[in-house]
């Protein structure tokens, strides 16, 4: 049986961040969340029902490079900005079809944000965007590296988590730009 908007849990896009093999990775992916030791954490249970759209699995996601990276401002240094199922386990014909659903239902949804507000400026804007497609009520962050007063995941409100996703960027290309050289050189005082 369908769930009505009412009933279920509130979902969220979770943006993490990979830098593996010389590569800079966002994964958007959609979550619901549970208390458990004080904290909010991501949380599954988006595949459990038998109609509707089927969520687990889908992922916005966005990646970068050293010569990406170096790209002038006003440029986005991030690319391939893609919203897919990843890292699916099985398939029948009937999650294929629930697959293809939601696809089609978030790309429409898309077009139509598109043809109000022009095309996305900024892999943050997408995910806001996608957010907004599927009816999340905000976006979240890891913060595996950078926790803030010992939490290790941001939850926010749809705008702010577009800014956030965007000073994830942002924080990557300036740690890839050289940093100024200390002066080393000693004079002696004679």
């Amino acid at each position: 049986m369908r769930q009505k908007k009412a009933d279920r849990p509130d979902y969220y896009v979770l943006v993490t961040q990979d830098n593996t093999h010389g590569y800079f990775r966002l994964h958007g992916r959609i979550v619901t969340q549970r208390l458990e030791n004080s904290e909010w954490i991501p949380y599954g249970g988006l595949g459990d029902e038998y109609d509707g759209p089927l969520y687990a699995n889908l992922q916005a996601r966005c990646q970068g490079d050293d010569n990406s990276r170096k790209r002038e401002a006003g440029r986005e240094q991030v690319y391939g900005f893609d919203f897919e199922y990843h890292d699916v386990y099985s398939v029948d014909l009937r999650k294929a079809e629930r697959m293809a659903k939601t696809l089609k239902a978030v790309s429409v949804k898309l077009d139509k944000i598109n043809e109000t507000r022009g095309y996305v400026q900024s892999f943050g804007e997408y995910v806001g965007r996608i957010a907004e497609a599927i009816g999340a009520k905000g976006i979240g962050v890891d913060l595996d590296k950078t926790r803030r007063n010992g939490y290790r995941w941001e939850w926010m409100p749809i705008g702010d988590g577009v800014n956030r996703v965007n000073r994830m960027i942002w924080q990557w290309v300036e740690d890839g730009k050289p940093k100024p050289q200390e002066n080393t050189d000693c004079e002696l005082a004679s």
